[in-house]
């Protein structure tokens, strides 16, 4: 493989990417957000050094491995919302005390 050391620096976006995608390292919620898989595709694709077919075929699996958990993420943080939110609107049964109760026919 033909590639430069600062280009897969672990501090590096493509160095996140070949992270995850060589050794399926668990990288942070607050280092995902900052990974833009857009710009990150784009650099793959249109390298500025020459780089070899196969580790830009490895790059673009750990980008599926990165969106994969992106997802999954946004997917958790939108499902709690939601409970949340239900949670919140739901009206609670208050017992009505004008009304009498089952199997009394009388009030006292």
């Amino acid at each position: 493989m033909f590639y430069s050391h600062q280009l897969l620096a672990r501090k590096a976006p493509l160095g996140q990417i070949w992270m995850a995608a060589t050794m399926h390292a668990k990288i942070n919620r607050k280092k995902l957000n900052m990974l833009n898989i857009a710009k990150i595709c784009e650099e793959i694709l249109y390298p500025a050094i020459p780089m070899a077919l196969r580790l830009s075929g490895i790059l673009m699996g750990g980008v599926v491995i990165v969106y994969e958990r992106k997802v999954k993420l946004l997917y958790d943080d939108v499902s709690r919302l939601l409970v949340e939110i239900n949670e919140a609107w739901k009206v609670k049964n208050v017992p009505d005390s004008t009304m009498l109760r089952k199997g009394k026919s009388k009030a006292k």
